[in-house]
């Protein structure tokens, strides 16, 4: 490993990455650390907006993202089960009139080959930052490993729980909200093709986006926490508001989540910033963090 580089980045989720492979391809020495062995699994984080593919094309990322994402081009919003309107994205300016779906795992592979094409080596694996120092003039990272970096500048990409912005005890304010929501994927058996859809219900709000390979993920707003999930739950409160029959056997992810917002109250310290989640956490809901 060097022993001198330009940027250590703490984290390798999608922000990590993508500044890891952005320094590198102008011609910063970097290193990425990251614990995780491989690209989390479940695809969570769906939703890749214009000015996020504006940064890919800069890395030459945009054509592959755009070949295996859906583009969704226009949003219908329900009053119930009555249709309210429609958006369409078509007149948007800039390249990409659209709002592109592709899941996580595979927005972290695409990264993680684009920065493995640039500077093999760069993304550290199974490793993780249990020590700084912070100079004047340069910042040491102890690693899990045993070993040292030094770098001109620190970022911290490692999310909310971020050990960076702990460790320099940066406040992050902020709070839950007490609202809740369960989502899952499923075959996709509507006629909405690529359009997402919206509904405002009495019970509460449904969202329907398309995903890659004729999977639709649903998001439903809850009374209560679900603490044990189930497709067949999740199933009923769509057919309960939309009378819409999801098939529940198609299911291949399930997960609950909350909606909370933290802000820290500097984004840069010395030598050392702050991105993404370490920086800011904003709703899935609508939120463009």
């Amino acid at each position: 490993m060097a022993s001198k580089l330009d940027a250590v980045i703490v984290g390798g989720g999608p922000v990590g990455l993508f500044l890891g492979a952005r320094l590198v391809q102008l011609g910063f020495s970097v290193r990425v650390l990251e614990p995780r062995l491989g690209p989390r699994a479940h695809p969570r984080a769906i939703g890749v907006h214009p000015p996020a593919l504006e940064c890919l094309a800069e890395l030459g990322l945009a054509d592959a993202f755009v070949r295996e994402g859906v583009r969704i081009s226009r949003g219908h919003a329900y009053a119930g089960t009555k249709r309210l309107g429609t958006l369409s994205f078509s007149e948007l300016p800039g390249p990409y009139p659209f709002v592109l779906t592709l899941p996580q795992p595979r927005t972290e592979g695409l990264l993680e080959e684009r920065l493995a094409e640039l500077e093999p080596g760069t993304l550290l694996r199974g490793v993780k930052a249990v020590g700084l120092g912070v100079g004047t003039e340069h910042v040491r990272v102890e690693l899990s490993s045993g070993e040292t970096l030094s770098a001109r500048f620190l970022v911290a990409a490692d999310g909310k729980a971020s050990f960076v912005r702990e460790t320099l005890q940066i406040p992050f304010g902020g709070r839950t909200y007490p609202d809740s929501y369960l989502m899952g994927d499923f075959l996709d058996t509507t006629d909405f093709g690529t359009d997402a859809a919206l509904y405002f219900t009495r019970a509460g709000l449904v969202e329907s986006f398309p995903l890659p390979g004729g999977v639709r993920r649903w998001v439903v707003k809850t009374p209560r926490w679900v603490r044990e999930p189930t497709p067949e739950l999740l199933a009923e409160f769509v057919r309960a508001r939309l009378n819409l029959t999801l098939p529940a056997e198609t299911n291949t992810m399930l997960s609950t989540f909350g909606i909370q917002r933290f802000l820290a109250r500097t984004f840069a310290t010395g030598r050392v910033a702050l991105v993404g989640d370490a920086a800011h956490v904003v709703s899935p809901i609508g939120g463009q963090g």
